[in-house]
């Protein structure tokens, strides 16, 4: 991945970092950051980008892309962060763009969060599909995934992360990852596993693209503090309810 690195590396160090930034700025920053091993910074970043898509949510409104929301919430594992995200999804499933497979993979991720694994189950069926299988294949080994962690299936986790991570690889080295620093790292792979190992199963998965020390980072550190103004309407609010 030097490719990128050498490309995006300066990028990612110019990410401007006071409030109120573009939360994709701050998600590729925090990208950055997890491959470069600045994990503390990463999981600022994270906590900013989270918080970016809730008071900005133009980027995943109107293309029904919310998973990029949900990943970076995972990936920060601040709970502060929690009602936002919730109040968001919640806002969004009466959208006309809830039903699209990237908005059903954040749906059923985040009941997962929830420990609603179940439930999460329910949406599956957008992903699933024959034509993800064949056209689509990052989305379906997506949908393979969350099924794996909400089944706590070792062994389909095992096969469903494997195949994500290859399609993965083949979207940043040919895909619409290449020129993209998401192509540093698998965020639903990430996500996911951390998911996982909350819920006892191994990651056996080794990837560049999955860097599991991040994630050990993570559960060897509790929660920074991070500063939210709890009162304030987000724009979410105001689009959806004319607040």
């Amino acid at each position: 991945m030097s490719r990128l690195f050498r490309k995006y590396a300066s990028y990612c160090q110019r990410v401007k970092n006071e409030s109120g930034g573009d939360p994709m700025d701050y998600l590729y920053s925090a990208i950055c950051s997890t491959q470069y091993g600045r994990y503390g910074t990463a999981r600022k970043e994270y906590a900013k980008a989270t918080r970016g898509f809730v008071e900005y949510p133009k980027l995943w409104r109107i293309t029904g892309t919310p998973n990029q929301m949900v990943d970076s919430y995972i990936l920060t594992d601040h709970k502060k962060l929690f009602p936002l995200v919730d109040n968001a999804l919640d806002l969004y499933q009466d959208h006309e763009r809830a039903w699209v497979h990237w908005s059903q993979y954040a749906f059923a991720v985040w009941h997962i969060v929830k420990n609603e694994d179940v439930t999460a189950l329910k949406f599956l069926d957008a992903m699933l599909t024959e034509r993800n299988r064949r056209e689509f294949k990052i989305m379906y080994a997506m949908g393979l995934t969350v099924q794996a962690v909400a089944e706590r299936s070792q062994k389909k986790f095992d096969l469903a992360l494997t195949e994500l991570i290859d399609a993965h690889a083949r979207a940043e080295k040919w895909g619409w990852y290449r020129d993209s620093p998401e192509g540093f790292v698998c965020l639903p792979g990430l996500a996911l596993s951390k998911l996982a190992m909350e819920r006892d199963l191994v990651v056996n998965a080794e990837s560049e693209y999955l860097p599991i020390a991040y994630l050990e980072y993570l559960s060897q550190h509790g929660e920074e503090d991070v500063k939210i103004e709890e009162d304030k309407p987000t724009l979410l609010q105001r689009w959806f309810r004319g607040k």
